[in-house]
């Protein structure tokens, strides 16, 4: 009762008279303007102030309405944080652990900030228990601290030294896993870079993921362990060996399975992900498909992540040649009822997915009835293949060019060649503007057959067994990180191969 006595004293002090947040009751009533704009950026009907302020009220972003609106907004949105559900069925022990340590460490400053110290003493140690259960180790340094601050002004010896063996002991953690962060860092650094980088710091790479397995063997931490093995995937991905790097997603998978407290669906994911890109470049389709129908039950079905890792399994099945099951990929994923959900970037992408499956069907789909069944283009795959090509922002040059390739081979498969043949000169020009050679090798490369394609005037009988560029593609090795400039949604070779089979 006493607990209750000191915080009501404090609420009764310091309350508001109305807590504002986004509630289903908030967001029911149809006439409120925070839910028209809740649900508009829900549906992403708004992509900016300026849409956002015409649909509201009319008005432009500089309009006192419009921005106090914003304000008011913004402040519900991160109020309500405090109140998320956090018993959602996709989030594991751990994340809902990780949520109510940080809630009730917040709660506790402010109690302690507000001379409540009976409550916060009572809240830090049962937030202290959970920290020590899911290795929390910065929670446990922090209540840690305020505790033995307090067995310090009660002169409490034996709870000072429990406390003081804690605090030394987590503190020595935290410590480790700002070391494992900045180490894991300086591998993501590196894994962005071009591979020519890459290979003139082999050294650096394996001092880095060695130095993490060190820090692994000494301490304790889920944090620690989740970089080391991060970092060694990472690792083997950049040297392109991707046996070894199946190897320790396989021991990362296991060392889940074995502690199933530090289980965190975001890392365990790109796991599963990492496995199913391995399978990708290694164009392993029977243990690619083994692995999806064993792990994609794990990724919350119409999630980002269940989107991702069905992506990566449909261009394993087009890269490999099984259409049909890309084809069925295809479906699942576009009428999964969240996919109108996705953004309109990530929904680009399936739609230009739906324009190579449409090809393949219409090239090939005499060996495979189903197929030949694959209906006419869609409204939005029709929209996306004719639009215009300068209207692609910066950020999706490379759709742009994927699309503009998927109007080349769809007319050459029709035969009007002279319409491919202008926008391979249009391609041409695109390419010697706007791409790096270090970066966009390959695609130069297909460019570059495609352009030798039309000099010889789409006719069969003038190809070369195997002209330099396509020598120069089969010696460049695909690399795909899930980037729009080293996307093949069918590798080059194969669609030379493809395009080569239509001539007449």
């Amino acid at each position: 009762m006493k607990h209750l006595l000191e915080v009501a004293r404090l609420i009764s002090r310091k309350r508001l008279r109305k807590i504002e947040i986004l509630d289903d009751a908030s967001l029911r009533n149809s006439g409120n303007m925070f839910q028209k704009l809740y649900e508009a950026l829900m549906d992403q009907t708004i992509k900016n102030d300026r849409d956002a302020a015409k649909l509201i009220y009319g008005s432009t972003p500089n309009d006192d309405k419009y921005r106090q609106l914003k304000s008011r907004f913004k402040k519900r949105l991160l109020n309500t944080l405090f109140f998320l559900d956090i018993n959602a069925a996709d989030d594991t022990d751990y994340e809902q652990a990780h949520y109510t340590a940080h809630r009730e460490w917040a709660i506790i400053k402010i109690l302690d900030h507000h001379n409540a110290p009976e409550t916060a003493v009572s809240l830090a140690k049962s937030n202290l228990t959970l920290a020590q259960k899911y290795k929390f180790a910065d929670i446990a340094v922090n209540c840690a601290r305020l505790l033995r601050d307090y067995a310090a002004r009660e002169a409490d010896t034996k709870q000072y030294a429990e406390y003081q063996a804690i605090l030394v002991k987590y503190s020595d953690i935290v410590q480790a896993e700002i070391k494992a962060e900045e180490l894991f860092h300086q591998v993501v650094a590196l894994y962005n870079q071009t591979i020519e980088v890459v290979e003139n710091r082999v050294i650096d790479l394996d001092n880095w993921c060695n130095s993490l397995v060190n820090l692994s063997e000494i301490y304790e931490s889920p944090v620690v362990q989740y970089y080391m093995y991060l970092s060694w995937i990472y690792r083997f991905e950049m040297l392109n060996d991707y046996e070894s790097m199946l190897e320790v997603c396989g021991r990362a998978e296991i060392y889940v399975s074995l502690n199933p407290s530090y289980h965190r669906v975001d890392l365990t994911a790109i796991f599963y992900l990492k496995k199913m890109l391995a399978f990708l470049h290694l164009k392993d389709y029977r243990r690619g498909r083994t692995n999806a129908e064993a792990n994609l039950k794990w990724f919350a079905e119409g999630s980002a992540l269940w989107f991702d890792f069905l992506e990566i399994d449909f261009l394993l099945s087009l890269h490999t040649g099984n259409y049909v099951t890309a084809l069925s990929l295809l479906k699942k994923a576009t009428e999964q009822p969240r996919y109108k959900k996705l953004s309109f970037e990530d929904r680009d992408r399936w739609t230009l997915f739906e324009l190579y499956v449409q090809y393949v069907a219409a090239t090939v789909g005499k060996d495979h009835p189903i197929l030949s069944q694959f209906g006419k283009k869609s409204t939005r795959s029709t929209k996306l293949l004719n639009q215009d090509p300068g209207t692609f922002s910066k950020e999706l040059r490379m759709l742009g060019l994927h699309v503009q390739i998927a109007r080349v081979i769809l007319l050459i498969q029709r035969d009007r060649t002279p319409e491919a043949g202008f926008i391979i000169g249009e391609l041409k020009m695109q390419a010697e503007r706007q791409f790096k050679k270090s970066e966009q090798r390959r695609a130069l490369y297909f460019i570059r057959l495609l352009e030798y394609l039309a000099k010889r005037n789409f006719n069969p009988g003038e190809l070369k067994d195997k002209p330099k560029y396509l020598v120069a593609l089969e010696e460049t090795p695909f690399r795909y990180r899930g980037l729009w400039s080293e996307m093949e949604i069918i590798p080059y070779e194969q669609l030379w191969t493809l395009i080569v089979s239509t001539l007449k």
